[in-house]
């Protein structure tokens, strides 16, 4: 057997995706492409797993450095990659995003909404502006995106297919105090269901994955930040709290995500697909 491609690059469990043809021809836009870390994040994942399937991938990251370091695995994988800076938050940026996509690429196949951000604090000591943020990057980004993505799309006799980010803390009350965005993750589940539906009839589908506890570079350097040497127990402590016994990776989401984009999935729109390892049913 091949060697993969990225190997001695990433993390490669035995649940990462080998090369496939899945998505072959296709171009994908991912938001939130990069990673603070060592530790792969969601979006680096799916921008890395639509690259083994095939897809050109246009990697967009509010960090330039962060964006290239994950255009330059997209190669290693085999792929085409662009490397955009951009606030996913910022009109005149996402318009620029798609321009080059469709100068480097032609269309927009996928779109791929993983931006966000997460504040803690309690609701009586929230600032205003910490609410208005989450709102700004968790469902007025997203929506500025699949915008433009539609009218691209729509153009297209191929259509195309969008797939929104979201939290388990969108469905369930997780005990952790980050009301601002798991209300607005909310906002971006029903923002989904409605994208489909208007959509399900013009040849574009779109879906939202439901993550839960997960092991990212975010979510290790929280635990580092909160708990300093007791990262490592706290991460274990987070792992018990799975009905699995296991925290989920980044992994996880970016093989849901070339499930929903490929034709394996042509039936489905306007769903919450959750990857929590039973968490939210354990919760219900």
């Amino acid at each position: 057997m091949a060697e993969h491609p990225l190997a001695g690059r990433v993390a490669l469990p035995s649940h990462a995706p080998e090369p496939s043809g899945r998505l072959a021809g296709a171009t994908a836009i991912v938001f939130g492409a990069g990673s603070s870390g060592d530790i792969l994040s969601n979006g680096q994942a799916a921008a890395l797993a639509y690259a083994l399937a095939g897809a050109a991938v246009v990697a967009v990251d509010l960090y330039r450095e962060r964006a290239e370091a994950t255009a330059r695995l997209v190669g290693a994988a085999g792929g085409l990659a662009l490397a955009v800076e951009a606030q996913a938050g910022d009109e005149r940026e996402v318009e620029t995003v798609f321009t080059l996509a469709i100068e480097a690429f032609g269309k927009i196949d996928i779109l791929h909404n993983n931006a966000g951000i997460a504040d803690v604090a309690a609701i009586e000591a929230m600032p205003t502006e910490a609410w208005d943020r989450a709102f700004a990057v968790n469902a007025r980004a997203p929506f500025l995106a699949s915008r433009l993505a539609l009218r691209q799309m729509l153009m297209q006799p191929e259509g195309g297919v969008i797939t929104n980010i979201s939290t388990v803390g969108s469905i369930r009350y997780p005990g952790i105090a980050y009301a601002g965005y798991a209300a607005s993750k909310a906002a971006l589940n029903q923002f989904t269901v409605q994208l489909a539906l208007e959509n399900a009839a013009r040849n574009i589908r779109a879906n939202a994955i439901v993550p839960g506890l997960l092991h990212t570079s975010l979510v290790q350097n929280q635990l580092a930040k909160r708990y300093g040497r007791d990262g490592q127990a706290a991460a274990r402590e987070r792992a018990a709290l799975c009905p699995m016994g296991f925290t989920g990776d980044a992994w996880d989401v970016a093989n849901a995500s070339v499930f929903l984009a490929s034709r394996e999935a042509r039936y489905i729109t306007g769903q919450l697909l959750i990857v929590d390892g039973g968490l939210s049913a354990r919760c219900a």
